[in-house]
């Protein structure tokens, strides 16, 4: 375990066994371990360098992957949790995974978003980056260590200018604007206190915006980003609004997910908590 942000150790534990319980049955072919913390809502997403798109698929590609791919006995597999965010009921998780066969090295980074539906923590979106590489591969040389951190500082640049772009435009109400930091498949997805149940809605670019933008005109919002986490074509951001609304006053705490496509950012999950 790398680094933790949160005090709560028995949230933690738990978090840290339904990711471990998940990646379990991911290696051991287990669908129906995966099924047990894997909502069945939930997407896996991730850029595709080949394809040149995001590629999103449901929880029952593992099912046909496993059906089509029997274990292979010389498979070695590791996964470490290298970082956890968390915020009541709530959470992000960061893994890195290898995975050796004959010759090849394959190296994932993936985020997770976690929300906790009465005493359980459920996984219900995945976006991950991966990169293949051969075993014994030579370290890059000090003028491409360079060239690489120069990358993710703009990455980052980017991440942020398209996170704030986000706030601003709910912030306004110019909801136009909302869209166009989404990916058109993207997820919102909470726990609605009422019914006890996980929803999910569509990406705010199937909103219909002027009912929004009236339901909304009298609802006062500000914004801060605690924080984000970048590996590759994924990263996730936490941030923190202050609504003030006829019905409600309060904090929310939302966990975006995101995908780079070419050289362009876009949100494709949001998880939130709601005081």
């Amino acid at each position: 375990m790398k680094k933790i942000k949160n005090n709560n150790l028995t949230e933690i534990q738990e978090i840290k066994n339904t990711v471990h319980d998940f990646y379990n049955g991911i290696f051991e072919h287990d669908y129906d371990k995966i099924c047990s913390f894997f909502y069945s809502e939930g997407k896996s997403m991730g850029y595709s360098s080949r394809r040149k798109e995001i590629g999103i698929v449901s929880r029952n590609h593992w099912k046909e992957m496993f059906e089509n791919n029997p274990i292979d006995p010389n498979q070695r597999y590791h996964f470490e949790i290298a970082n956890i965010e968390y915020f009541k009921t709530a959470a992000t998780v960061q893994i890195d995974i290898w995975e050796e066969f004959d010759e090849t090295r394959m190296e994932y980074r993936d985020f997770l978003s976690l929300l906790k539906l009465e005493s359980k923590w459920l996984i219900v979106n995945k976006v991950f980056h991966s990169n293949t590489m051969q075993i014994n591969k030579t370290a890059v040389k000090q003028n491409g260590e360079t060239e690489m951190k120069h990358k993710q500082t703009d990455d980052i640049d980017l991440i942020i200018k398209t996170v704030q772009y986000y706030i601003d435009a709910v912030t306004n109400i110019e909801l136009s604007k909302v869209k166009k930091a989404w990916h058109t498949n993207g997820q919102r997805i909470f726990v609605d206190k009422k019914s006890n149940e996980i929803v999910f809605l569509e990406s705010p670019v199937k909103d219909d915006v002027k009912k929004i933008e009236s339901a909304l005109k009298n609802t006062k919002q500000r914004c801060m980003i605690e924080s984000i986490n970048k590996s590759g074509t994924s990263a996730t951001a936490r941030i923190k609004w202050f609504v003030e609304s006829p019905d409600w006053v309060g904090t929310e705490i939302n966990f975006l997910s995101l995908l780079k496509r070419e050289d362009k950012w876009e949100i494709v999950g949001k998880i939130a908590h709601k005081d």
